[in-house]
């Protein structure tokens, strides 16, 4: 796979950086700190490790909408169940069943993504960046698919080029990271967000 220069994806993600209103900047800023907070609160309400909760999260995550991936954390630690409007790999769902049950989220997750995002949530302000669909389309202005987010190369490229934008504007990289993601999933309309999860998850 042909890798661009590092220099182009951090172009890329300048320019999302830029286009941020004051609004997606101040959310950007919030996301991986509240997302902590709800997984901690999660935690303490149904007497679990914050970091099982976030395994859980994490697991759920692929191909699943924001939305619907914090509701099917939510369903699944209440009632044992996942809600059918949530979808994601069924595959996952077992990983997300078996941190439940108490194995080590770290020793269950797999994936660069899905390391990552586990990372971010546990540690906002650490050096971790979670790279999906929408971060890796960002730097690399081309659609973000599954054989991209597989090639390790390029997947650190990317994470390296969102590691450079961070220290240029002195900022952490998650808040970087979030605050690209909240502009490019903004850009979509509900109708192509849900197109764009159910092609990935269906293998269109």
């Amino acid at each position: 796979m042909l890798l661009l220069p590092n220099r182009t994806y951090q172009r890329h993600i300048l320019a999302y950086w830029k286009k941020a209103s004051k609004d997606q900047h101040k959310r950007g800023k919030a996301w991986y700190p509240d997302t902590n907070r709800l997984c901690q609160r999660i935690a303490d309400q149904y007497g679990l490790p914050v970091q099982h909760v976030a395994g859980i999260l994490a697991a759920l995550s692929p191909v699943c909408a924001w939305e619907f991936n914090v509701l099917g954390m939510y369903s699944l630690i209440k009632t044992g169940y996942m809600p059918n409007v949530a979808s994601t790999y069924p595959a996952n769902i077992k990983k997300a069943e078996r941190i439940l049950a108490g194995e080590n989220p770290a020793s269950v997750l797999g994936g660069d993504k899905v390391k990552s995002f586990y990372a971010c949530i546990l540690r906002p302000h650490g050096l971790a960046v979670c790279i999906d669909r929408h971060t890796g389309a960002i730097a690399t202005g081309e659609k973000w698919g599954k054989r991209k987010s597989q090639c390790k190369p390029l997947y650190r490229e990317v994470r390296k080029a969102y590691q450079a934008v961070a220290r240029h504007l002195k900022q952490s990289v998650s808040v970087v990271q979030a605050t690209t993601w909240l502009v490019k999933r903004e850009e979509l309309t509900e109708s192509e967000r849900l197109y764009t999860t159910q092609s990935n998850l269906y293998g269109g």
